[in-house]
């Protein structure tokens, strides 16, 4: 059996208290509204929101999207 070695990245945990802060939110409820609102994926762990440094920042940054266009060369059939 073959074994698939996966390269194993340290990831940066971002807890409730501190995104409560940088969203400037009181309640937990407006911080899950926050997230989603934002596209920012989260999970809630022991009652803990939880998210990644990486999934802020690919919100912030936006995800690379394919343009699509219109087959132009259909029209000359």
């Amino acid at each position: 059996m073959a074994w698939i070695h996966e390269e194993r990245r340290d990831v940066d945990m971002i807890g409730q208290d501190e995104l409560m802060d940088l969203a400037g939110l009181k309640q937990k409820s407006a911080l899950r509204r926050h997230l989603k609102k934002a596209g920012i994926p989260f999970k809630e762990l022991n009652g803990r929101i939880l998210t990644t440094e990486e999934a802020i920042t690919a919100s912030l940054v936006g995800r690379a999207k394919k343009k699509t266009q219109p087959n132009f060369a259909a029209l000359d059939e």
